[in-house]
């Protein structure tokens, strides 16, 4: 593999790590107004039992805050295969 190679599989690589990275802060741009939408939904004067729909998009808004920090920390090493040593494998009974 010549230096060239090299430089354009580090360009794609890094293509992807930007794609990856801006995918998980929109998720939480998205997750920043879902909890707004939350906040506005279960705040409001006479006070209520939490509501199918409420629940639903308090787990949405968790759900995409955890993806979404998780993607822009780590980025394309989330989906890296890693060697497992044969002594740690789950071998069954």
């Amino acid at each position: 593999m010549t230096g060239a190679d090299r430089a354009a599989g580090a360009r794609r690589s890094m293509g992807k790590e930007i794609a990856i990275r801006l995918c998980g802060v929109a998720s939480l741009v998205l997750c920043a107004f879902a909890a707004r939408t939350l906040h506005r939904l279960v705040h409001p004067p006479p006070p209520h039992q939490a509501t199918l729909s409420e629940l639903l998009l308090g787990a949405a808004t968790f759900l995409t805050f955890v993806g979404g920090l998780a993607l822009l920390i780590e980025g394309g090493g989330l989906f890296e295969r890693i060697a497992v040593p044969q002594r740690n494998r789950f071998t069954g009974f």
